[in-house]
């Protein structure tokens, strides 16, 4: 995926500049997307700029990257709400920070520095849950916000046109920022550390494999209905596997299934690259996609991909997926059956795979995001 010239700002400094980053997301026990990002941004930073870093957090929170340039700064929160808009912006100021990232699409509203937010797509929008009172506000609140900020980030082109389209935000104050694939998933792992994972699930190589949430927006059971549609000979030679945190959920649409799907619960990010190397085949039928990270990370492992056509994924994904309408059960089954079966399609699959996971790594990412920060906090002073 190209990078606009707008998104690669003149960030030329040869002086260091102090860089506040909400880190609440790392939370112990855990490892989301956004604290995966922020975890490989502030690494790099750390050996590839000469820049200080004050990393917020709270009571819960625990610090991944530890430099001399990387000054933690706890304080307890006990609502979210005051801890955003009272808390943050004095720590700011007590910290003299330049430029503030936030990873989500909320910061302060009255900050003593320029705020960079992050609206890595708009799923609660599109997709709400919780009270009819937040479904309602929500949008509004996220306007707010993202037109407060002196600038957005986001994952893809995609969510570009929705943040537009959507919020009515103005695209040139809008950077896209892509998300790069961990180096552990370029690199093969010992034997015994391949087979760790599948051991423990008691299952043999060559499963049907999905990553991520059991969300209404990850369209999970059209996986599961085109899996059990395949003959009862393929689905005992490729078990399905659903792994990610919401096991309970899992399990209620897997039920009945046979033979039973796999249910592994959350998968260290450790022991999630070799999951990925045993896998028959990666699928990702989600309906919404900000950016859509879990098939990058296994074509990097050398497993095929079959995935949604939907929101963001083409674009992320290229012609290095087979791409299937989301909502098309059979046209799933014949795909995939398709991929345990064809050889030549495998390995086509797999060599465009990692060419196209290649193009994403974390240096390129965090290059990027530092480049953002630094052209908002350099444009501030002039």
């Amino acid at each position: 995926m190209a990078v606009r010239d707008r998104d690669r700002p003149d960030a030329t400094m040869t002086a260091g500049r102090r860089i506040g980053v909400d880190v609440r997301e790392w939370k112990p026990g855990t490892s989301t997307g956004i604290a995966r990002v922020l975890t490989g941004f502030l690494a790099w930073a750390a050996d590839n700029s000469p820049h200080d870093f004050v990393l917020f957090g709270n009571q819960h929170t625990e610090i991944r990257v530890s430099t001399d340039r990387m000054i933690a700064r706890m304080e307890d929160e006990s609502s979210r709400l005051l801890w955003d808009q009272m808390t943050l912006p004095r720590l700011l100021a007590e910290s003299k920070a330049d430029v503030f990232l936030s990873p989500y699409y909320k910061g302060p509203l009255k900050a003593p520095c320029p705020v960079v937010v992050t609206a890595n797509d708009l799923i609660e929008v599109h997709y709400p849950g919780g009270s009819a009172l937040k479904r309602l506000m929500l949008p509004g609140w996220m306007r707010l916000m993202s037109r407060r900020a002196s600038r957005v980030l986001t994952l893809s082109e995609y969510s570009r046109r929705d943040l537009v389209e959507t919020l009515g935000l103005d695209s040139s104050r809008i950077s896209v920022v892509p998300v790069g694939v961990d180096e552990r998933f370029f690199d093969a792992p010992s034997d015994a550390r391949r087979e760790q994972p599948r051991r423990a699930l008691d299952i043999p190589p060559g499963y049907v494999l999905y990553v991520g949430r059991c969300a209404d927006h990850k369209n999970v059971r059209t996986l599961v209905r085109a899996w059990s549609a395949l003959p009862d000979a393929v689905r005992n030679k490729h078990p399905l596997v659903l792994a990610g945190g919401d096991v309970d959920m899992f399990r209620e649409l897997a039920d009945g299934s046979n033979p039973s799907v796999s249910i592994p619960g959350f998968i260290d990010d450790d022991e999630l690259a070799a999951l990925y190397r045993d896998a028959a085949v990666m699928c990702f039928p989600s309906l919404y996609e900000g950016f859509g990270l879990p098939p990058l990370e296994a074509m990097a492992c050398g497993t095929p991909v079959v995935a949604s056509n939907a929101t963001s994924l083409p674009e992320v994904l290229g012609d290095a997926a087979l791409l299937l309408d989301p909502l098309d059960e059979e046209g799933w089954c014949v795909g995939l059956s398709n991929v345990l079966h064809d050889g030549e399609l495998r390995q086509e699959l797999i060599s465009a795979g990692r060419r196209r996971a290649a193009k994403y790594t974390t240096a390129r990412a965090a290059e990027l995001m530092l480049d953002n920060l630094l052209a908002v906090a350099c444009r501030e002073e002039t």
